[in-house]
């Protein structure tokens, strides 16, 4: 018959052994779990910026916004949070889209190298078409307006630096893409090019 002693020891071992089974099945399910949350996080910004009012928003953005702000009284249009004029609402629209991914990231809601993978050229490529009118409407409300915006920029510009040929696998063979219309589109005038859209 075993000692009482091997037989508390033996007791102990088998409970420390069942509470690190389960802790370790339970940080395998908080993984899932945040993994799920991070899907969900992701398809919802996606269909967000897919959207038509988004897709609208971006491309007075992009394209109309820089001449706009020529115009002094639109310009004062930034100087006060309410406003009515839709294409100060198309500005507030994208800002506001960025400011909650920012926010998102920040709080490890999601991982920010998904959201640079995917984003880090728009979202630099974004702030560097509205930060004029941030800088109008921070004369009134201080620097922390679109501060998360502001700080998911830095996160891609350093995710831009850091990768500036992409997040390619080093080690995985490439595949050629032959470039057939080379020839054709070298005799043709430059074109400016588009910023790079989100995917």
């Amino acid at each position: 018959m075993l000692p009482l002693e091997v037989l508390n020891t033996a007791a102990t071992i088998g409970t420390f052994c069942v509470i690190a089974a389960s802790a370790i099945a339970a940080l395998i399910q908080l993984r899932h779990l945040r993994s799920s949350n991070q899907i969900q996080i992701l398809m919802e910004f996606t269909e967000t910026r897919n959207s038509e009012p988004h897709l609208s928003a971006y491309a007075f953005v992009r394209t109309g916004l820089a001449q706009a702000l020529a115009d002094p009284a639109f310009r004062s249009e930034f100087t006060t949070r309410a406003s009515s004029d839709p294409q100060r609402q198309k500005v507030t629209l994208v800002c506001n889209f960025y400011e909650h991914m920012g926010v998102c990231v920040k709080l490890h809601l999601i991982d920010r190298r998904i959201i640079c993978d995917l984003w880090a050229a728009t979202i630099v490529g974004t702030w560097n078409a509205v930060a004029p009118a941030i800088a109008i409407s921070r004369r009134k409300n201080g620097p922390m307006l679109y501060e998360n915006f502001e700080y998911l920029t830095v996160l891609a510009q350093e995710w831009i630096a850091r990768y500036p040929n992409g997040t390619y696998p080093r080690n995985m063979r490439r595949i050629d893409a032959p470039d057939i219309w080379l020839e054709a589109d070298t005799a043709l005038p430059e074109v400016a090019a588009e910023p790079a859209q989100a995917r």
